[in-house]
């Protein structure tokens, strides 16, 4: 609503978020790049954003339904909201995450490729945890910084 008072490009937009966080990125971004946020009023996000890429990290894909928590389960499991109008995403994922597991997010990853969607990257860190990437000057966060913000230059060049 303010992006006229500051120097706010509402066509570059990224989004990240971690774990559950991880999850509502995929399911909102999703949703509203599929069209299926048009028919759930309060669903998706803003029309006016384009999300240019999306950074998740160990997303809990699918997990929402495994500890009772009740919805539209294109929400808890977005892949159903697959499709070409996705944007591009780089995924973090430890190979040791104790709360989601690795073959969750390689299932994802390979229902993305197959769904005609922009490019996904998976980095699968050995040794990792669930929130290894917490401790900024960490060896999992510097190297995933690295990565992530080759993505974001390579994505924000892309008309």
């Amino acid at each position: 609503d303010h992006a006229a008072e500051y120097p706010i490009d509402l066509g570059r937009v990224y989004v990240s978020g971690g774990s559950a966080g991880g999850q509502l990125v995929l399911a909102s971004v999703l949703a509203t790049s599929s069209g299926w946020s048009k028919d759930h009023s309060g669903q998706g996000l803003d029309p006016r954003l384009r999300v240019r890429g999306i950074v998740p990290f160990y997303p809990a894909v699918g997990l929402a339904r495994d500890i009772g928590v009740a919805g539209a389960v294109e929400l808890d499991q977005p892949s159903h909201l697959l499709g070409p109008g996705a944007p591009p995403a780089l995924v973090y994922q430890g190979r040791i995450d104790g709360m989601v597991p690795l073959a969750r997010v390689r299932a994802f990853k390979e229902a993305w490729r197959a769904s005609g969607a922009s490019a996904i990257g998976l980095i699968e860190f050995p040794f990792a945890g669930h929130g290894s990437d917490l401790v900024f000057a960490g060896p999992f966060s510097q190297v995933f910084l690295y990565y992530m913000e080759s993505f974001l230059a390579l994505e924000g060049g892309r008309p």
